[in-house]
């Protein structure tokens, strides 16, 4: 009864977790505390607000202004030569830009002084005015500050993608660490099920010692397999402790304050089994990436950029030609009858236009630039989702391996127990055969622990998180 229990017991041990599980940290909790709180992505924040201040700066290039100019003037008159003429001129007026390029300016003047002034003549009361200044041909629709705001929204969404950039990469870095935590928890946890299966074992063979069915040297080696696999469960703490250091710097909480380290009874009480991928996940992963990379989008986004400035260079290279459109109403005693009009066209050409030229030029080559930059990240992109495409079936593939390994390992390992207490054995062998059980059991954890980190990074390959 003795022998029977104490392989029984054996048995037990290698199956039964060591512990619960409380409140465990899973996949899910922890892509909700990176989101939420990790600094790089708060960071990252800080530049989105960045490049919507940037926007409003430029968007203030259309705001109305309100303008007030008060000038006293004397001067000769042209009434007599000597005869000097005092005029106090006073405006008021609200000016403001529209995106197609078009200057208005409406409001009110007045010049008062001994006579009505040929200067600027209006009525006694004044003159209320409405000023346009229309591009005919170089800034119609077209301008530096329209050119600035819409690029200025665009820089808003770079932003934007740039944040869901850096969350991908954070997401999976976090993770990897997180799979080597908990891989670190369940290999410790086989370490300790081997120690404490040397420990029974010095026991029984104690029993056994002591009813004269074994020699004294097979205590002395149970023993030393106890010391030997205590420094192995040493070293494995050692590792936990040390993915749970790296898997702290992702965990944060309110107020940018870093959250306690994780731990080790928190690691999640099972684990999903690998699965493999078939060539439907791949080709809708590839779908994903195109249409969900931030990299990709943002190429886009600074092809639409650049185009603006190569629309902005094009019409510079037209003349200047405004015109110019003045219509006001004169009140007062002295006022004409009807309106006030003044109508005509500015016209500037540069000669050479080499600074547009050299602007269209710089923002086609660009362009150029960008669309072979496009083409070589839309490859790298498709070539990095079938690299963990392939890694995924890989590491399954391995999987199983290792499992049958695990199992026929376990069944040598039995087979040497049994035969140990029917006297066909050593504790030598029998030891070996359980460390060989052990080490299958390691190399399993190993590859199941890749396989999660491979899912992750096709997540983060295909903007699946």
């Amino acid at each position: 009864m003795i022998k029977l229990s104490y392989w029984h017991l054996f048995s037990l041990l290698a199956c039964l977790p060591l512990g619960l599980t409380a409140n465990p940290l899973t996949e899910e909790k922890l892509i909700a505390q990176v989101r939420d709180h990790h600094p790089i992505l708060e960071r990252a924040r800080i530049e989105l607000k960045r490049a919507e201040a940037i926007r409003l700066e430029k968007q203030g290039a259309f705001d109305a202004r309100i303008r007030g100019d008060t000038h006293f003037l004397r001067y000769n008159s042209s009434a007599g030569i000597g005869q000097v003429q005092k005029v106090l001129e006073s405006r008021f007026s609200i000016d403001f830009l529209t995106r197609y390029g078009i200057e208005v300016s409406t409001g009110f003047k007045r010049a008062a002084g001994d006579i009505k002034t040929p200067v600027k003549p209006t009525g006694e009361d004044g003159e209320y005015f409405l000023e346009l200044t229309v591009p005919l041909l170089r800034g119609l629709g077209k301008n530096p500050k329209t050119a600035a705001e819409s690029q200025a929204f665009l820089g808003q969404d770079q932003a934007r993608l740039k944040l869901r950039q850096t969350e991908l990469k954070l997401l999976r870095d976090a993770l990897e660490s997180y799979w080597a935590w908990v891989g670190a928890k369940l290999k410790w946890e086989v370490e300790e099920r081997l120690l404490t299966l040397a420990k029974v074992r010095v026991q029984a063979i104690e029993q056994k010692i002591s009813s004269g069915l074994l020699p004294k040297i097979n205590l002395i080696e149970a023993k030393r397999e106890v010391q030997r696999r205590l420094g192995r469960v040493l070293k494995a703490e050692r590792i936990l402790q040390k993915t749970a250091f790296k898997l702290g710097l992702f965990l944060w909480q309110d107020a940018l304050q870093p959250a306690p380290l994780p731990e080790a009874d928190t690691v999640p009480s099972s684990v999903p089994e690998p699965l493999i991928f078939d060539e439907i996940q791949l080709e809708r992963g590839k779908l994903s990436a195109l249409a969900g990379r931030p990299e990709l989008q943002a190429l886009d986004l600074a092809q639409e950029i650049v185009t603006i400035d190569k629309e902005l260079a094009r019409n510079q290279l037209l003349p200047r030609l405004d015109l110019v459109l003045w219509q006001g109403y004169q009140t007062g005693s002295d006022a004409i009858e009807g309106p006030v009009i003044k109508a005509g066209v500015n016209m500037s050409l540069p000669v050479l236009q080499r600074t547009a030229k050299g602007r269209l030029h710089q923002a086609l080559l660009a362009l150029s630039n960008l669309d072979i930059q496009k083409k070589q990240r839309i490859q790298a992109v498709m070539i990095e989702v079938s690299d963990w495409f392939s890694q995924i079936n890989a590491t399954y593939d391995r999987y199983l391996a290792a499992r049958q390994e695990l199992e026929f390992a376990r069944k040598l390992e039995q087979g040497e127990k049994d035969a140990f207490t029917l006297g066909d054995s050593t504790l030598f062998l029998v030891n070996r055969r359980e460390r060989a059980s052990g080490e299958a059991n390691l190399k399993l954890i190993d590859i199941l622990v890749e396989y999660h980190q491979a899912i992750a990074g096709f997540k983060s390959a295909t903007s699946q998180f």
